[in-house]
């Protein structure tokens, strides 16, 4: 029974890997919605109609009203410089991101499957310092893969805080592939994501004797 038990979950964990994440979008004048699928769930978030859909087995069982946030209008506003520094620091995420990891990056690139794809970006991040890391990244990453990133185009802005997006396509990659990346990326960058909590241990600390 125990062996049994263990081949179901193992054979679910397989289906799981070897099943793909696949997103579908159209965001320009005339329609505004994306599409994310995995196995038999999907959401739909129709940006003109602010509202999102979750489907099982292709039947709805939830609607999900889509507020004034930032996924309700073309353009995306991002945090101002105030918000970041009182969430501990203006760069963040990005800050961990470094160049010798377009090669772990690469090999994710190699792996993603589009169809359709056009993809128009424009804007910034608000600070120039990370809109010229994401270009130079972008720059970089678009050289190395210019069959995929041929489909995508980045045009900086470095005086705005804001994201306008345009374009179309259906992208899928393997959950597998997603999952090993994310995996080595966490492990590479241990040292970021825990030197907060030492930081945060080690001020607890009384050294008094």
């Amino acid at each position: 029974m125990l062996i049994l038990i263990l081949v179901i979950f193992l054979a679910i964990a397989v289906i799981l890997l070897a099943s793909s994440i696949c997103l579908k979008f159209r965001y320009d004048e005339k329609e505004k919605w994306l599409a994310v699928s995995y196995i038999f769930a999907r959401f739909r978030a129709d940006f003109a109609g602010k509202s999102g859909i979750v489907s099982l087995f292709a039947i709805p069982i939830k609607r999900i009203q889509l507020g004034k946030g930032k996924f309700a209008g073309k353009e995306i506003a991002l945090e101002s410089k105030k918000e970041k520094k009182s969430k501990g620091g203006s760069r963040g995420i990005l800050s961990a991101f470094e160049w010798n990891d377009i090669q772990a990056l690469g090999g994710l690139f190699k792996k993603i499957r589009t169809k359709n794809l056009r993809l128009n970006i424009s804007g910034g991040f608000g600070d120039p310092f990370e809109t010229a890391k994401i270009f130079s990244l972008y720059t970089a990453i678009a050289g190395i893969f210019p069959l995929v990133m041929s489909h995508v185009n980045f045009y900086p802005d470095f005086s705005n805080a804001r994201l306008q997006f345009e374009g179309r396509g259906l992208i899928y990659i393997r959950v597998l592939h997603l999952t090993a990346f994310l995996v080595r990326f966490i492990y590479r960058k241990r040292k970021y994501f825990l030197g907060s909590m030492i930081v945060t241990k080690k001020k607890g600390v009384s050294y008094a004797q």
